[in-house]
């Protein structure tokens, strides 16, 4: 892993991840909603790795304390902003989305719609024990 000089803070307040190899770079976010810090961290990136939550269905859901709608706008990615205001201004070639909230209401074809706004790569829904390869041509 090469270090990238000035990356520690990137992703605060919450931790990300970013890892280049000879044959390629793949960025992490965890918890977090959409900031420039994560723009900055996955530049260029073969692969970028990101959390998302359908804030449009969490809202419908009729289940929320008056908090939660501030606190998941605040803590989690829309994912019908992640490919536009992330994945394309960070240019990386593939999104995939991760730590998916809700999960049983919306299929796969549904977030990499939404998710794709926007954003001309490749979108893929991460599925437990997904493997991807990153290999630069």
């Amino acid at each position: 892993m090469r270090g990238r000089p000035g990356y520690a803070d990137c992703a605060f307040p919450s931790f990300a991840f970013r890892f280049d190899t000879d044959y390629g770079s793949v960025a992490f976010s965890s918890d977090t909603t959409i900031t420039v810090n994560m723009v900055a961290l996955a530049q260029d990136a073969d692969i970028l790795v990101h959390e998302a939550i359908d804030l449009e269905v969490v809202r419908r859901s009729g289940n929320l304390t008056p908090e939660q709608p501030q606190h998941h706008e605040n803590s989690d990615a829309d994912v019908a902003r992640i490919g536009g205001n992330v994945a394309r201004p960070a240019n990386v070639r593939t999104l995939v989305l991760s730590h998916l909230a809700p999960t049983k209401a919306i299929p796969d074809a549904s977030w990499k719609a939404k998710a794709g706004k926007g954003f001309g790569g490749r979108v893929v829904v991460g599925n437990d024990l997904h493997v991807l390869s990153v290999s630069r041509p």
